[in-house]
């Protein structure tokens, strides 16, 4: 009877850890509740992240005619493109709670009622987890046009009386003095200005172009480890040299992102051996990717029908 009580209450313990250990991800948006048309306003996001590290992305849906720019970015990569405010984050800051920040400005022809609505997703394990930001709505309201005074009143007439003017008495002329002519000094031309000195223009640095080298398509499903993302391509030596990875490093451009991508295993295992060792080497956010026939989908899909 005492085994079977202590069975029962170190389960109870068990549960009681994880339920303490878990932490909800919040995260609130602060802004105001009416602009003028044509004016400005902040916005600023509270994430309280908790232990959560590695890779991460907040996005805001702006309405047509407001545009953003950052203000604190709290060392993301902040875009502004088709309405879409973002911060990409290749691994979160270390505090776990901190604030970032946009401005946005109002189109002069905007008005009325505006919604912004926003996610945040981050890396769960081998997951990608996603949860809504509220939505925020903001009233554009006001007059920026300026009225001009009214012009003075033309109406006002005068009339002056008549009076007999008296005659004008006769006087003897004055002597004036004849006045004293002196010639002016003849003006001394100015020195010619020099001219200038011709300088050649800079010579023109050649532009280096890079292309995203993709991985080469395979049969069947295979799984991959993701070890960075960014809005520029040309970053494979970087990330080779930077985590130590002897394998060949791939990208790709994936929902408007370049992806980096290395190693290919047909079991789960291998991948996530390889997986812990970049991380090892300082690639905290380093997760498992897969494709079937070379094309990416979800590693739960890719689990089911391999029976993993």
């Amino acid at each position: 009877m005492n085994k079977l009580v202590l069975t029962i209450a170190g389960i109870a313990l068990i549960g009681l850890s994880h339920l303490g250990f878990s932490q909800a991800i919040s995260v609130t948006r602060n802004m105001p509740s009416s602009v003028a048309p044509g004016g400005e306003f902040t916005v600023e996001f509270t994430v309280d992240k908790g232990t959560t590290a590695g890779f991460a992305k907040l996005q805001d849906e702006m309405p047509d005619g407001f545009t953003a720019t950052s203000i604190e970015s709290k060392s993301a990569t902040f875009s502004f493109d088709k309405s879409k405010v973002k911060f990409i984050w290749m691994s979160l800051p270390a505090d776990a709670k901190f604030t970032v920040s946009y401005k946005v400005k109002v189109d002069a022809a905007a008005s009325g009622s505006k919604t912004i609505s926003g996610t945040f997703s981050y890396i769960d394990g081998n997951d990608t987890k996603k949860i809504s930001v509220a939505a925020s709505t903001i009233d554009v309201s006001g007059s920026s046009s300026a009225t001009s005074s009214p012009a003075p009143s033309s109406d006002i007439s005068t009339t002056a009386a008549k009076t007999e003017a008296p005659a004008p008495e006769k006087k003897e002329p004055e002597k004036v003095a004849a006045p004293v002519v002196t010639k002016s000094p003849e003006p001394v031309p100015a020195p010619p200005a020099p001219e200038p000195k011709k300088v050649a223009p800079p010579a023109p640095k050649p532009v280096v172009k890079t292309s995203p080298s993709t991985p080469k398509a395979v049969t069947g499903i295979v799984f991959r480890v993701q070890i960075g993302a960014g809005q520029n391509s040309g970053a494979e030596g970087f990330l080779k040299s930077k985590y130590n990875i002897a394998d060949e490093v791939f990208s790709e451009q994936i929902d408007g992102l370049y992806k980096y991508t290395a190693g290919s295993f047909s079991n789960l295992t291998e991948a996530k051996v390889y997986r812990d060792k970049i991380r090892s080497a300082g690639d905290d956010g380093a997760f498992i990717v897969s494709y079937q026939n070379g094309t990416r989908i979800p590693l739960q899909d890719a689990l089911k029908s391999t029976g993993q």
